[in-house]
């Protein structure tokens, strides 16, 4: 909570607008009995007052003053009230001194002509008060309680004066430090409101705030959250007196929920800006405090693309209200500028930074120096990038501008505050930022090691502050090669971070590395290393737990890629570990990898899983609604003249009630699960004779982790390169052992004694069909998402609801017609320059319905113009078992669907308002009838299924009673590869909720694939299982059709 936070009272405006105005009025009341000079003077400080121009006030109050005394009337309220008039005037030009002490002789005439027991004099302390509050809260706070004392006694305990002025007391006593005073003040005037104002109204709400504001500072946050769930939950139910009224309270809720609960201050600021987007008029400084504050939030969760488009936002309404000269606009630059490229970066801020050396109260405040610091060390990193592309002669004049900068900052903090003030701490820890990147590192180590004395001296060994100076020595030392000094700090702060409860922080996990890379440089050999790395994969699991399972999707994905895949990959999966002939290192490899791999995927699953489950009406509505803003996200972004700005406030939408959802499921414990998922836990779920083998991608090499069901060991194999995939013969590498010899063969050690051998491929391993490289039914290949997969109950049994598709008809239109023409038989079932029927299919899906049908199956076909989009999605939330698709498929490349939007705007699906992982989700889907309306004819209603199901559409079907589902289609296992897995059509059917998907990883013949398919289900028929069944087909296939690799196209996966 920062300080300059603490002002959640009304009051200080009530006295603003009352007690500086009350001159006015007592001065028109006498016009008649003073001159004409008076009269004027009175016009002239109203007009300067009001035009805020102090100056002229100061000046005109002054000429007052002397008539009034050369008029002997320098003991009258007119004089008094002239005098207050200036203080107000030099109060508001930075004479903050000045004002105090005129207002402190105003206050003693005052007591001469009214006596102390009066309102008017209750008003002037008031005042008083007021100019204290920023420089001396403490004799601020006596003012306060002076005044009252009077107006309890005057006016009543319970009158609005006495209301009033109570807030500004304990406001006071806040900014004074004495929270517990400050305490005892809230709670009476809570008491006092509920009486005067009732518990359901504005007032006691605000109340219930400041009350929770001092028990954030008394470190009871029970208690503080107990009061603002009491005040949001009063707040749903009353009429506040403008829609400001709720937007403000939303945004004083976020600043007490910021620290301890984020995903609450989140959505409270998002409700806020929803709230006041539409209009801003009155309400302008809490919509843009609001921006800036959920921009820095989202930032702190690792949303730097959404904080970065609130920053620019920030900065063009600062721009619009403020003007481009003001320190506010200013302000607002700078954050812009911390998502810029260097070299724009710098510019902005040196920008940014001559409109604030124009303002001269500016210069003289503490916003000043930390801006001074701030860009001191950008303009540093600036000279970073310039070395990084050679460019020494302009990275070192930058560099001494960096130098010069801090120096000058330095110069201020002693001259406006001392040498002692803490801002010498920041500048100290800029100072010796760059004089490291200057390559002056025993300089920069003596500066580290002086602000560590200044850290313990003013701040204690137990400090953030002292943390943060240990950290910054630490890292000097490391740069300046003297590991052991740097080995030594950076455990003594890592020791300190635990104690504050830091311990899962960015900075720990610094720390671990440096450590890390520290101790390998004094000792290879050390035996602490590997716990370092154990510890560094626990702190990351740590801030997944605390922080995913409230993510919305967006949030999650950039989570995943700033934390996992960038962290992980270059500490924990680097080379040299995956290379160590060491049990300790290959098991934590194996553990790391099973944090990285299927991360994201399994969350969606287990989010869908657990609202299905969940018996609150409210959830299961909210989820109703999720997906029908999503379904309607998806509809009108196909449109070709969609507007930008609803599409924006839909996807927001969307994102919102993801978060709520999130908070609301209790499906944590059930994902912790996955998140500490290890090699042992994979081993104990491992059956007689299975392996588990977790393939790795790492710079062009292919490794191996293989967990046995009966050794608690973790062997790791370096498999093979992309050099040796891409010589493998495409056409010919399945009818001959090519593909067993680079994948398997250098397995055989630990898979040739087991019955089934489970795995999870990676990179270019995806699309080949490893599975198919040994026929020899010695054991079988069991294709898995993830290593989860094995920890799942295993069930074999089908179902017996089933539905098939087949023979569709792609010319039909919407209406049911027929297109013009007579429609060409294709015989392979991908996409090519328009959607043929496909004879094979038709007599496929025939044939698989009477095998069904004959084993006990309830059976529904669709052929021709019934098998349409619509009737695919109407199977969500139904109980078919059992999906078998025969179609056209596609996957195309990024290119192809530029190409192919560019030839039809009707394929259009909002590229600027999806993600990566969603853009590819759009690339592959499956052709129903009447495809070719939008696919060739390029006409139909778009705001009707149009025949053509993207796999982004699938994801928000719910088939989690859907056991198997097989795509008899082109391609249809290939899509985007991640490291999280491949996003397409098995992605998109694995979070509907299906458990196993047959499907094809190349372009395969119509009637190949038909007999294929019959053979397949015969097998099932027999009681065959899946895996079983799939192998006997491949071997039948393979036979009949020698000249063939279609037989080896279709894999299962679990």
């Amino acid at each position: 909570m920062k300080a300059n936070r603490v002002l959640l009272s009304s009051g200080i405006s009530y006295f603003f607008s009352v007690v500086f105005f009350l001159f006015l009025s007592v001065a028109c009341y006498g016009q008649s009995t003073i001159s004409d000079k008076k009269e004027l003077l009175v016009d002239q400080i109203e007009q300067a007052l009001n035009s805020n121009r102090y100056d002229d006030c100061i000046a005109t109050c002054k000429e007052l003053e002397n008539v009034l005394i050369s008029a002997n009337q320098s003991e009258t309220q007119m004089y008094v009230d002239c005098l207050f008039i200036q203080v107000k005037a030099l109060y508001h030009s930075q004479r903050v001194s000045e004002a105090t002490s005129l207002a402190e002789r105003a206050l003693k005439i005052q007591e001469r002509i009214t006596g102390t027991n009066t309102s008017i004099y209750a008003g002037f302390l008031t005042q008083l008060g007021v100019y204290y509050f920023n420089t001396n809260p403490g004799k601020a706070a006596e003012c306060y309680k002076m005044a009252l004392r009077i107006y309890e006694n005057v006016c009543g305990i319970n009158s609005n004066e006495s209301f009033l002025t109570r807030g500004l007391l304990a406001s006071s006593l806040m900014k004074a430090s004495m929270y517990d005073e400050a305490y005892k003040v809230y709670k009476k005037r809570l008491c006092i409101t509920e009486k005067l104002y009732a518990k359901e109204s504005e007032n006691y709400v605000e109340c219930l705030l400041d009350l929770a504001l001092s028990l954030h500072y008394l470190g009871r946050i029970n208690e503080m959250q107990s009061y603002i769930s009491q005040a949001r939950e009063l707040a749903r139910h009353i009429s506040f007196s403008n829609k400001g009224g709720y937007a403000s309270f939303l945004y004083q809720c976020s600043l007490l929920m910021e620290d301890v609960n984020r995903p609450e201050a989140i959505m409270a600021l998002e409700e806020c800006l929803s709230i006041l987007d539409n209009d801003i008029t009155g309400n302008e400084n809490t919509y843009i405090s609001c921006i800036s504050m959920l921009a820095n939030l989202y930032n702190s969760e690792g949303n730097c693309n959404e904080a970065c488009l609130l920053f620019k936002k920030e900065a063009i309404f600062c721009k619009r209200i403020y003007g481009e000269k003001s320190t506010r606009y200013a302000r607002a630059l700078l954050h812009v500028a911390d998502y810029l490229e260097p070299s724009e970066a710098y510019d902005v801020q040196h920008k940014a930074l001559e409109i604030l050396k124009d303002e001269s109260f500016f210069k003289d405040s503490s916003s000043y120096v930390l801006t001074l610091i701030n860009i001191a060390r950008n303009t540093s990193s600036y000279a970073q990038s310039l070395k990084k592309a050679e460019l020494d002669e302009r990275a070192l004049a930058i560099n001494k501008e960096a130098l010069n900068e801090i120096q000058q900052a330095v110069d201020v903090i002693k001259q406006l505050f001392g040498n002692d003030h803490s801002f010498m701490f920041y500048a100290r820890q800029t100072l010796s930022n760059i004089l490291a990147n200057m390559f002056q590192f025993k300089e920069s180590v003596f500066v580290a090691k002086e602000n560590l004395k200044y850290a313990e001296s003013q701040f204690g060994k137990s400090s953030h502050h002292y943390a943060d100076a240990l950290y910054d020595l630490s890292f000097r030392y490391s740069q300046a090669k003297m590991p052991e000094e740097a080995i030594e700090f950076a455990e003594e702060c890592l020791a300190i971070e635990t104690q504050l409860g830091d311990n899962s922080s960015d900075r720990c996990l610094n720390l671990i590395i440096g450590l890390i890379i520290d101790r390998q440089s004094v000792d290879s050999n050390d035996s602490t290393i590997v716990s370092l790395y154990e510890e560094y994969l626990d702190c990351l699991k740590d801030n997944v737990m605390t922080r995913f399972g409230w993510m919305n999707s967006e949030e999650r994905q950039s989570f995943w890629k700033n934390m996992i895949y960038d962290r992980l990959l270059p500490v924990l999966l680097g080379e040299d570990n995956l290379r160590k002939n060491n049990q300790q290192f290959s098991k934590l490899c194996f553990n790391a990898l099973q944090l990285l791999k299927g991360l994201l995927l399994n969350r969606d699953i287990d989010f869908k899983e657990t609202v299905e489950k969940s018996k609150d009406p409210s959830i299961k509505a909210d989820y109703q609604m999720l997906v029908s803003k999503r379904i309607e996200f998806n509809d009108k972004v196909k449109k070709i003249n969609y507007k930008e700005e609803n599409i924006d406030v839909l996807r927001k939408e969307i994102l919102k009630i993801e978060r709520s959802l999130a908070q609301k499921l209790s499906c944590v414990d059930k994902f912790n699960k996955d998140i500490c998922m290890n090699y042992q836990y994979v081993q104990t779920h491992l059956k007689n004779k299975e392996v588990v083998v977790d393939f790795y991608k790492h710079l062009g090499t292919y490794f191996a982790f293989v967990v046995s069901y009966d050794s608690n060991q973790v062997n790791v194999f370096e498999v093979c390169s992309d050099r040796d995939i891409k010589k493998l013969d495409k056409n010919n590498c399945y009818a001959t052992d090519s593909i067993y010899n680079v994948i398997w063969k250098p397995l055989e050690s630990v898979i040739d004694s087991a019955s089934t051998v489970y795995f999870i491929p990676d990179g270019e391993l995806y699309s080949l069909a490893l599975e198919s490289a040994d026929l020899t039914q010695k054991r079988i290949y069991h294709r898995l998402s993830s290593s989860r997969q094995i920890c799942l109950e295993r069930d074999s049994f089908l179902g017996k609801d089933a539905v098939v598709y087949g023979g569709i008809d792609y010319d039909v239109d919407s209406c049911g017609q027929k297109m013009n023409g007579t429609p060409q038989k294709c015989t392979l079932r991908s996409l090519r320059e328009t959607l043929e029927f496909l004879p094979g299919s038709q007599k496929e899906a025939k044939e698989i319905s009477c095998i069904l049908s004959q084993n006990g199956f309830k059976v529904k076909l669709l052929t021709g113009q019934s098998a349409t989009e619509e009737s695919f999605k109407k199977l969500s939330d139904t109980s078919v078992n059992v999906l078998h698709i025969s179609t056209h498929g596609y996957c195309w490349s990024q290119q192809k669907y530029a190409t192919m939007v560019t030839n039809n705007p009707l394929l259009n699906q909002g590229d600027l308002y999806q993600v990566n992982e969603d853009l590819a989700m759009i690339r592959t889907g499956l052709m129903f009838a009447g495809a070719n309306n939008a696919f060739i004819n390029k006409v139909g209603d778009i705001g009707l299924d149009d025949g053509i199901l993207t796999a982004k559409e699938i994801c928000n079907l719910n088939l989690q009673n859907v056991n198997l589902v097989v795509l008899s289609a082109c391609k249809s296992g290939l899509g985007e590869v991640s490291r999280d897995g491949v996003y397409g059509l098995q992605r998109a059917f694995k979070m509907a909720g299906v458990k196993s998907i047959v499907m094809s990883l190349w372009a395969i013949d119509d009637s190949v694939t038909q007999d294929f398919m019959v053979h397949f289900y015969k097998g099932l028929a027999s009681g065959l299982s899946k895996e079983k069944a799939l192998l006997q087909a491949k071997i039948l296939i393979k036979e009949k059709y020698t000249h063939s690799n279609d037989w080896a196209a279709f894999v299962l996966l679990d």
